[in-house]
């Protein structure tokens, strides 16, 4: 008859408890997290080292009740200690006892007038000043003691410095608050307390305080698990979502940026340091008195002596940095909407809620016969979820017009559309924005993208695509950023970020992580060929960069043509279900790629039209992209019994969720604002971001006695090459709504620059992008002669790189390499502006030539930004994302291989190399070139040894030793010397953009969390072995120092 009180004291971060030799079994660890430290209380005795128990002033202390009575906390043997219990388990026994007016054992000037010496347990970090994680998820497993007028706690507080956060974890309600005591219910909820008066400065309000009944009748006679987890929120890492958990069932999530805001961000930002707390967390399971003096307890209050708290186990966590995911805060699930989708689904017909299920195109549009394409049929009969590839913000509100005007329940269409590197303002392609290595500037690209295309009508974007890509001759290298997984993700984050980042409102899109998964591996680089790979490949490789999109927020995922070893990626339920829904909790919807659903009858899974319906949609596809077939089969299998009927609701459902979150059942037409889309397209901010990114994107490759930058008074240039004035190209593929006419080449952009001198600037096309014409090359030859310098502006045609764009041979298309060897027999310097979607094979190009500048397609401001280059008004600071091979016979080349037995080199025979040529590449992944120089010294290192919960620091300190300012990209790689399985040579860990100007040196900081050291073992299970580590920094993958240091448990 007695109120328990438990609470969480919570400052988003703890200190660390003793890493016991007793790790709990793996079946006990909760889905996507990594056991990281706690205590079993397996020993004879507490250990005194980690927690403070024989009065230590440190942590010995008075408390008050509500009566403002001084009890104490005590932390003496006789009230902490190890108990074995009958079976032969043993616990910590915390004990609490009466004893009135009894001096304090820590403080004998101060004496309990409540009469309970109350027994606690408190970790002692401030001594050893170690930290948890930010973030992180604590467990302990209890049997509390059911009574009232004690507070019996348990307690993750801090209880030095200013600020602190109260997390009421559990609180079981008594007939003294009018309530039946059994069964027992828990009230959890969060408090803030003001900084600097202690008092209580912020609550959530009742209705926000859950009351969950734990369905134990007498938990006090029980062990009970119960937890509390903090994620990062993925759209503010100065927020967290809090979740409770009782017995491993979520009770109640608190976000505090949608329900606590600035409150909370004042509160952590100031604790925030270094991903970890610059104070102390002190945990604490504690019986507390709260010996309020005229409440009815049912029996007389002097019966009760003492009273014993046991503890199980503490155990903490940290997310596996493989599943780390929380969810998608991006579309809240609120009451509100949960109460009008289940509404709306329940007025809609079968074939109304299929409809939801249908994507389709909208180039032929809403006249003619009913097919694949929209028709006024489908949009009046509400079949009609989605159109693509039309946009416009009068056409769009054209046609959402007519869907809202003529079909029964009127649900507005989501529409979509690649916009992939921008929509009218056009950006570098992804993968020349990926060798900016600048997040931030990657970030703001698909911000304008999204805005641009928000304001056309649009909802949805296509992209981005975070496939790895390590084979030139796919086609679709250009569409993504790379090679490498941790570079990848970091840019899928920045991206999402960027598409998303003001997503309720009608200035962002949603975006779409494709294609999901192993699409960018198909066999001899042709697209839509199968995919063969290794479970480890696909986990340590190809999974990471769509996990950094959940945890950015994505909200859709688009289905891969590809197989996966034998199983088309859109029949997949292990990846579609299992995976994506299951342990990695994403709660957004799948949309398959265009047709994919129909082409599992061609991959031979699927017998027809029909059983490919059945197949896709029970494997998890939610959304048919423009074949069609759910609406023409699905109702059909429904009454077949062969799809059910509450998975269709729960796809409907989340697609439901997203059109009411973006607020389109409130205005259907928020998107679809002519006024606003004139105003908004092709801003002049916009225009200067593009050519700041183009700036960023391109690669100087070669610079042979400092040929650029090109001075301003040379006397004649000519321009040679099939893109030197051309201005269709240079937007590249996937170019949304951009306009040639909007495009600056290569030509206009260098008169533009020295036009007003006297320099003399001449052009010939030379020759074709294809085929053996060479008549032209007489008049480039003629024009190089009798000129200073030459620039030639070679590559691919845009449509050369993108989908079904394959290569197999890597070299320059047509006679271009011919044209440049006469250029180059010509005696004069020649310098190579490439201009492509892929790496190119170009070794004789790379010995010949005076420099080369890569460019890949730069988009609207192309020509502005390579003559800006070419001149010195912008020193160069892109660094390849992507490795050129010699010649084709090397792809797939990366420079993260895995170690061999016989590591290659060109002295010895019998050894993983190629006879006729060496095994490096041409240019390796990290490399570029900048119009100053840079040095850097030996990596630095703290401390040699590491234990698995200490960040791992180390500094180099780089100097521009040039004398022009510059930017340099700060690189740092790992090699696990000794591990489980066979493992890379280097892996990027971490990277840093610094600004030096000439003369100027920087000490670079990394911190690199001992979880990125992992891999998935031989039983796949994601691990952190102790043992040697290489750091090495440097400027490139191949140009590196390094030091070792040691991981220990």
């Amino acid at each position: 008859m007695l109120k328990i009180k438990i609470l969480i004291i919570i400052f988003c971060c703890i200190g660390v408890v003793k890493a016991q030799t007793v790790i709990p079994p793996s079946s006990e660890t909760p889905p996507g997290w990594i056991y990281y430290d706690g205590d079993e209380f397996n020993g004879d005795v507490i250990d005194s080292r980690y927690w403070g128990i024989y009065g230590s002033p440190k942590v010995g202390r008075p408390t008050y009740n509500q009566e403002n009575k001084a009890m104490l906390q005590t932390y003496r043997p006789e009230q902490v200690f190890i108990e074995t219990l009958p079976t032969g388990e043993k616990i910590c026994r915390i004990r609490s006892f009466k004893s009135k007016d009894a001096p304090s054992p820590v403080h004998p000037s101060v004496k309990s007038k409540t009469g309970w010496w109350s027994g606690a347990l408190s970790s002692r970090d401030s001594d050893t000043e170690k930290y948890y994680p930010l973030f992180c998820r604590i467990e302990i497993k209890a049997k509390v003691p059911y009574l009232y007028g004690l507070w019996n706690a348990l307690w993750l507080r801090h209880y030095k410095g200013a600020g602190v956060a109260e997390i009421d974890i559990l609180e079981f309600f008594t007939k003294a608050f009018g309530e039946n005591p059994y069964p027992a219910k828990a009230n959890q909820t969060l408090h803030l307390f003001n900084s600097e008066t202690q008092k209580l400065g912020i609550n959530l309000p009742k209705g926000q305080i859950r009351y969950t009944e734990i369905g134990d009748d007498k938990p006090g006679d029980n062990f009970h698990v119960y937890a509390v987890q903090i994620d990062p929120d993925p759209v503010d890492n100065n927020h967290a979502i809090i979740t409770f958990l009782i017995d491993n069932k979520v009770n109640y999530q608190i976000h505090t940026r949608t329900q606590l805001g600035d409150a909370y961000t004042d509160f952590i930002t100031k604790a925030r340091k270094e991903d970890r707390l610059d104070r102390v967390w002190d945990i604490a399971i504690t019986g507390q008195v709260g010996a309020f003096d005229k409440l009815d307890v049912g029996y007389p209050a002097e019966e009760l002596q003492q009273f014993d708290f046991d503890i199980d186990w503490i155990r903490v966590y940290v997310r596996d940095p493989h599943t780390r995911i929380v969810g998608n805060s991006k579309l809240p699930h609120t009451p509100e909407a949960d109460s009008f989708v289940k509404d709306l689904l329940s007025r809609m017909t079968v074939e109304e809620k299929i409809g939801q299920l249908s994507q389709y195109v909208g180039r032929t549009l809403l006249t003619g016969p009913e097919s694949e394409y929209l028709s006024d049929s489908l949009i009046a009969r509400g079949l009609v979820g989605s159109v693509l590839n039309i946009s416009g913000a009068k056409t769009l509100r054209d046609l959402q017009e007519k869907n809202m005007r003529h079909s029964r329940i009127k649900i507005p269409i989501l529409f979509g559309m690649d916009v992939i590197h921008g929509y009218k303002t056009i950006f570098p392609t992804p993968l020349a924005e990926s060798c900016s290595w600048d997040l931030a500037a990657i970030e703001r690209a698909a911000k304008i993208a999204a805005i641009e295309s928000s304001a056309a009508g649009l909802h949805w974007t296509f992209a981005p695509m975070v496939d790895i890509a390590r084979d030139a001759r796919w086609g679709r290298v250009v569409e993504g950023a790379g090679e490498d997984t941790y570079l990848g993700s970091e840019i899928a984050k920045a991206r999402v970020n960027g598409f998303q980042w003001n997503l309720w409102e009608n200035n962002s899109v949603l975006a779409c992580a494709k294609h999901w998964v192993a699409y960018g591996l198909p066999q001899a680089g042709r697209d839509y060929a199968p995919v063969d790979m290794s479970e480890r490949t696909l986990f340590d490789t190809y999974l990471p960069p769509f996990k950094a999109c959940i945890d950015a927020g994505v909200l859709t995922f688009m289905s891969a043509f590809n197989d996966i070893n034998g199983i088309p990626a859109s029949a997949h339920p292990f990846l579609l279900k299992d995976l994506l829904r299951g342990q990695w909790n994403f709660n957004g919807f799948v949309v398959s790629d265009w047709e994919a659903v129909k082409q599992l009858v061609a991959q031979g899974v699927a017998e027809d039209d029909k059983d490919a319906t059945r197949l896709a949609f029970n494997s998890g596809i939610d959304m048919d992209m423009t074949d069609g077939l759910y609406n023409k089969y699905m109702k059909e299998l429904i009454e077949a019994g062969k799809i059910s009927m509450e998975d269709v609701d729960n796809s409907v459902s989340r697609i439901l969720h997203i059109k009411y979150a973006l607020g389109l059942f409130v205005d259907p037409y928020k998107f679809c604002n002519e006024e606003y889309e004139s105003q908004t397209i092709m801003k002049k901010e916009f225009l200067d971001a593009a050519l700041d990114m183009a700036h960023k994107s391109a690669v100087l490759l070669k610079n042979d006695n400092h040929t650029l930058p090109l001075a301003k008074n040379v006397r004649s240039i000519a321009v040679v090459g099939p893109l030197a004035d051309n201005q269709t190209e240079l937007l590249g593929s996937w170019r949304a709504r951009g306009e040639d006419r909007h495009v600056t080449t290569v030509l206009q952009g260098i008169k533009n620059k020295i036009g007003g001198n006297k320099t003399k600037v001449g052009y010939a096309r030379g020759c074709d992008f294809d085929g053996e014409d060479k008549s032209g090359f007489k008049e480039a030859v003629k024009l190089a002669s009798k000129s200073d310098m030459v620039i030639a502006v070679v590559g691919e045609k845009a449509l050369m790189s993108g989908e079904s764009r394959s290569r197999a041979q890597l070299d320059l298309p047509g006679v271009q390499e011919e044209l440049i060897k006469e250029l180059v027999a010509t005696g004069k310097p020649v310098v190579v502006v490439l201009m492509n979607g892929r790496p190119l094979s170009i070794e004789w190009v790379d010995k010949n030539v005076s420099a080369i500048l890569e460019t890949w397609f730069l988009g609207t401001s192309a020509g502005t930004a390579i003559a800006d280059i070419l001149f010195g008004d912008y020193n160069p600071s892109g660094r390849l994302t992507i490795s050129f091979p010699r010649v084709e016979g090397q792809v797939p080349i990366y420079y993260n291989y895995k170690k061999s037995g016989r590591p290659g080199d060109m002295l010895h025979s019998s050894t993983t190399r190629h006879i006729d040529v060496p095994n490096a590449p041409l240019y390796p992944f990290g490399y570029g070139l900048s119009y100053t120089t840079f040095s850097y010294s030996a990596p630095q290192s703290t401390q040699k040894e590491y234990t698995r919960q200490e960040t791992i620091s180390v500094s180099v300190t780089v100097t521009n030793t040039g004398d022009r300012d510059g930017e340099e990209t700060v690189q740092l790689y790992v090699n696990d010397k000794v591990a489980s399985v066979v493992r890379p040579v280097k892996e990027l860990k971490a990277f840093k953009k610094i600004f030096l100007k000439a003369g100027e040196s920087k000490t670079v900081q990394f911190d690199i969390s001992p979880l990125a050291l992992g891999f998935y073992d031989a039983a796949m299970n994601y691990v952190v072995e102790p043992g040697e580590f290489e750091i090495m920094t440097g400027c490139n993958s191949n140009d590196l120092q390094t030091i070792s240091v040691k991981l220990i448990n």
